[in-house]
């Protein structure tokens, strides 16, 4: 095994107090009624006593910093959509680097999504949902096109979710096979 090489995170987020918020973006995909209406973020019914700790947390940052030190992670790839996250990424760049999701339903403004975060972020990763996309959109659809052609002239890697998606959503666009055709392009 290589020595000195440090753990990096590429799916963490910071807590967050309000998670049916941050969740809202897959209300029109969500199907049955626990996921529409019992359960606090939809994926809830793979996990038990989900700790609603968050609501609690002053500092969110300072808390995620502790947690990797605690548990080695020498950084971590974040989501860059909120206040908390951009504080983490300005303040501890050796720590944090930026991603952003995309949805290629918005057409050219995706890609200027990606071209702004690149100039303002030091984006270091796209993140693809389909699944989580309204409507929903085949990893291997033309609307993905020019997104993957940007990450590609950026050099940008884009960690596209892929199989069944936790929550209880349609999964037709996710699956694995589809990535066949993007391989070979």
């Amino acid at each position: 095994m290589p020595s000195g090489i440090g753990i990096i995170d590429t799916m963490l987020d910071l807590p967050f107090a309000d998670l049916r918020r941050v969740y809202e973006f897959l209300a029109p995909q969500l199907r049955d009624r626990d996921s529409r209406e019992e359960f606090d973020f939809p994926v809830e019914y793979m996990f038990k006593d989900v700790p609603k700790a968050a609501q609690e947390i002053d500092d969110p940052v300072a808390h995620t910093l502790a947690l990797m030190d605690h548990y080695g992670i020498d950084r971590a790839l974040i989501g860059a959509g909120g206040e908390a996250q951009g504080r983490a990424l300005r303040s501890h760049p050796d720590r944090f680097v930026a991603s952003i999701g995309v949805d290629p339903n918005d057409g050219v403004g995706a890609v200027e999504q990606i071209v702004r975060a690149h100039e303002t972020l030091d984006l270091r990763a796209v993140v693809g949902f389909p699944a989580g996309c309204n409507p929903q959109v085949p990893i291997n659809d033309k609307r993905w096109y020019p997104v993957y052609a940007k990450c590609c002239e950026l050099r940008i890697p884009i960690f596209m979710c892929v199989g069944v998606p936790g929550p209880r959503v349609p999964m037709a666009c996710q699956k694995v096979e589809l990535l066949d055709r993007r391989a070979h392009v």
